[in-house]
């Protein structure tokens, strides 16, 4: 009796798709690794196009999510690139400060043997003793 079923569920599979996405289904050339010179394909994204077979999918719970993550919003992290400008990262730092966000990251992309780099790095100290009053417990006491 379930391989009746099963039959049925192939069978209406098999119909519904080709119902579906007769216009967008091209016949291989020459592909001599299938058994049947007959056979039909078509791309992944046309054969997802037609809504039918997806509710299929979906209800026989065939399509899984390759990876269990999910996308976070903009507006639980900040991504900076610290350069030689002292305008842009005092203005790029202060915004982490005036509105924080659950990650923070700081990528220092500076010339070091610039001038201006130095007041850059005085700046971004400052910002880490705003963030960071005081020191954690775990570090090491500096003299």
């Amino acid at each position: 009796m379930h391989f009746k079923t099963q039959k049925k569920e192939i069978r209406y599979f098999i119909d519904e798709t080709l119902n579906c996405l007769k216009d967008h289904i091209v016949e291989l050339e020459n592909n001599n690794t299938l058994a049947d010179p007959d056979s039909k394909q078509m791309l992944k994204s046309t054969f997802l196009k037609c809504s039918a077979i997806v509710d299929y999918i979906r209800r026989k719970r065939i399509l899984k999510p390759k990876h269990k993550y999910t996308l976070d919003t903009d507006d639980n992290y900040y991504f900076i690139m610290i350069r030689n400008i002292l305008i842009k990262a005092r203005w790029d730092l202060n915004k982490i400060t005036d509105n924080p966000r659950k990650f923070i990251a700081i990528n220092d992309d500076m010339d070091h043997s610039k001038m201006i780099a130095t007041a850059v790095e005085l700046e971004l100290k400052n910002f880490y003793k705003r963030l960071f009053p005081y020191p954690s417990q775990y570090e090491l006491q500096v003299t």
